[in-house]
């Protein structure tokens, strides 16, 4: 979780993009789920550009990554005062009634705010095994020192 807070503006709003669902009689074991929606760029801690070459109104979205930093879908207008990070695309994916999906893209009238990497990418790159085998270790201990003290309780 450490390491998803230094990306990200701070833990209420990691927590509220991701949804935990517990172990119950249908299924015995818990997830959590993180959001795969794109998060704004300009939400983000550390986001940068840098001068497109040979371009007066494009500058290249960078946002933090866990090895340095990623290209985010967008742009900036380094000539403008606010220099915001904008998208002048955007793309839908639907899903037909068949199963198949098709991925639809439009230019828009008016810039809006670019997107860059959602929660869920991010996520993907923290779950490895030995990740994974050592959050499990910790659980299984915690469950382990739960059970000692009811069975002490009583």
């Amino acid at each position: 979780m450490k390491d998803l807070v230094s990306l990200f503006p701070n833990r209420s709003w990691l927590n509220q993009k991701m949804k935990v669902k517990l172990a119950g009689t249908r299924r015995l074991n818990a997830r959590i789920i993180p959001s795969g929606a794109g998060v704004y760029v300009d939400e983000r801690k550390g986001w940068s550009w840098q001068h497109v070459p040979n371009s007066k109104t494009r500058g290249r979205l960078f946002v933090p990554d866990f090895g340095g930093r990623k290209v985010a879908a967008g742009f900036v207008n380094p000539e403008s005062a606010g220099r915001l990070p904008l998208r002048s695309r955007r793309s839908k994916t639907a899903t037909r009634k068949d199963g198949s999906s098709k991925t639809y893209t439009d230019v828009l009238k008016a810039p809006e705010r670019a997107v860059g990497p959602s929660l869920a990418y991010y996520f993907k790159q923290l779950t490895t095994v030995q990740r994974i085998r050592l959050i499990n270790a910790l659980l299984q201990q915690e469950f382990e020192r739960r059970v000692r003290a009811a069975l002490a309780k009583g």
